[in-house]
């Protein structure tokens, strides 16, 4: 009945159910780099212990030692211009040796470090995952730097396919709504709080590169 009352509602007012909030052409990729290696720079200090690997598109990272930093190793894409109020979309495909948890977003590249207005947390498990967000930054930077975080000692992280570019589709047609509604959690279309900047979009689903 619930489908039926859906259908009837899609032959009245279709543009309504299909429309999103905001739709911006993408642009240009702003990762620097041919191979998926070369997108990310390793932060570490002395005590760190990380090894960087590529093979057939596939950047494998071992973290042996975090070292005496909390945060590191730390890998970074620099140096980024970001304005306050665009929209920009980042997507990864990623996994790791054992179920854990990895932190991406946008950060001032100079004193005073602060994040700009996006930061998501990746549930990672062994087997391939595609994480696409589209956010908004709350400040406008010309020193920026996109930033994965959250490594840790005996894990191997695996990433294939990561792109950053401005523009992408901010908001939620009704049918978009709907559709989260009758499919399984790992698959659909879900609304995410990220910092103060506004929402953010996170979709997930389970592939192989």
């Amino acid at each position: 009945m619930r489908i039926f009352l859906i259908f009837v509602a899609f032959l009245f007012d279709p543009f309504s159910f299909l429309a999103a909030e905001e739709i911006t052409p993408l642009g240009k990729e702003m990762l620097y780099g041919r191979l998926e290696s070369q997108k990310w720079f390793a932060e570490t200090d002395a005590e760190t212990l990380c090894r960087k690997r590529e093979s057939k598109g596939i950047f494998r990272f071992e973290v042996e030692n975090n070292g005496t930093e909390s945060w590191h190793p730390l890998l970074i894409s620099r140096t980024h211009t970001f304005e306050a109020g665009k929209v920009y979309t980042f997507s990864i495909k990623a996994k790791a040796n054992k179920p854990t948890e990895i932190i991406v977003g946008i950060t001032r590249d100079e004193k005073n470090y602060g994040n700009l207005g996006f930061s998501a947390k990746l549930p990672l498990t062994t087997k391939w995952k595609t994480f696409t967000f589209t956010f908004i930054p709350k400040e406008t930077s010309q020193k920026a730097r996109f930033d994965i975080g959250g490594f840790k000692e005996g894990f191997i992280y695996d990433f294939h396919g990561s792109t950053l570019k401005p523009g992408g589709s901010i908001g939620m047609s009704k049918l978009g709504a709907v559709w989260e509604s009758l499919v399984p959690d790992q698959t659909h279309l879900r609304l995410y709080s990220s910092e103060p900047s506004g929402t953010v979009f996170l979709k997930t689903s389970s592939t192989t590169p």
